[in-house]
């Protein structure tokens, strides 16, 4: 196969060696495939506010707690999330603080001057 005369080697071996290049690629995809669900994401970033059971989590999302507890058990497995059991309440909470801040920065990038000025 013959190289287009644009292609610099050099450049495309040195990407390939770096170490932002060389990263846990079916991971970082599974976990974007995870949040890029609607539902996960909006449990996500409730629970990015507050600790919420089930039954909250449901409220929020206007869906049974059925359906919201199907998909935490997606995000428990995952590592995304962590619940503790009060009684008999369990409840969830995003498991690391870096999720929390990619939640942040994501919110900050997709965050509009109508929706900033939206809030009070």
């Amino acid at each position: 196969m013959e190289i287009p005369s644009c292609v610099n080697q050099s450049k495309v071996s040195r990407v390939k060696s770096s170490s932002g290049f060389n990263v846990d690629i079916v991971g970082i995809s599974s976990f974007f495939k995870l949040v890029g669900d609607e539902s996960r994401l909006k449990i996500l970033l409730g629970l990015n506010q507050y600790e919420m059971c089930v039954h909250e989590l449901a409220l929020l999302l206007e869906s049974n707690s059925s359906a919201v507890s199907h998909q935490l058990r997606k995000m428990k497995d995952a590592g995304l999330i962590s619940s503790r059991k009060d009684g008999q309440v369990r409840y969830y909470s995003i498991s690391d603080d870096r999720i929390k801040e990619l939640l942040n920065h994501t919110n900050n990038l997709f965050q509009t001057e109508e929706t900033s000025s939206a809030v009070v």
